[in-house]
C-alpha cells in the first residue's frame, strides 16, 4: 500500500483501521450492515493500489471515502463532511444538505428513466388470431 502524505506533510503508512475507524464513526447507530462497509473499505484500497501511486495525499483518501458514505448513507456522509471539511456553521450543514437532496433527486429522475426506457424495450408478441399478417386461422 502507498504512504499517506498528511496535509501538514509527515507521511505515515497506510492503515485500514483508520479508514475502518472513520466509517464506524459516521455511520455510528445508522442501517448500514457491517459487510457493506467493507466492501465500500475494499473498493477504496483497490483504487488505491490501481492507482500505482507511493505516496497519497490524506485529501484524496477523504475523497474517497466521502463518495462510499454518499452512495451508503446520507446522514452518515454529512456527519463524515461535517468532519472532513470542518463546518464551522449551521450554513455549512444547510449546504451539504441541499448538495445531498439534490443529488437524490438526480438519482431517482436517472432510475426512473432507466425503468422507462426498459419497460419501452419490453416487447409483446402479437396475437395471431388478430394479427392480419398471419395467413391461415389458428382455431
Amino acid at each position: 500500500m502507498p504512504q499517506v502524505v498528511k496535509t501538514d506533510g509527515q507521511r505515515e503508512e497506510y492503515s485500514r483501521k483508520k479508514l475502518e475507524t472513520s466509517f464506524t464513526r459516521a455511520l455510528h447507530k445508522r442501517p448500514v450492515e457491517q459487510e457493506t462497509v467493507d466492501a465500500a473499505i475494499d473498493r477504496i484500497e483497490q483504487g488505491l493500489l490501481l492507482g500505482g501511486e507511493r505516496a497519497l495525499k490524506s485529501r484524496s483518501i477523504g475523497e474517497m471515502v466521502m463518495l462510499e458514505l454518499k452512495g451508503l448513507d446520507q446522514v452518515g456522509y454529512i456527519r463524515f463532511a461535517s468532519v472532513y471539511k470542518s463546518f464551522s456553521d449551521v450554513e455549512d450543514f444547510r449546504d451539504v444538505i441541499r448538495e445531498v437532496r439534490k443529488d437524490a433527486k438526480s438519482d431517482a429522475k436517472s432510475e426512473g428513466k432507466a425503468e422507462a426506457k426498459a419497460e419501452a424495450k419490453i416487447e409483446t408478441k402479437p396475437d395471431p388470431k388478430n394479427d392480419p399478417n398471419v395467413p391461415f386461422s389458428l382455431d
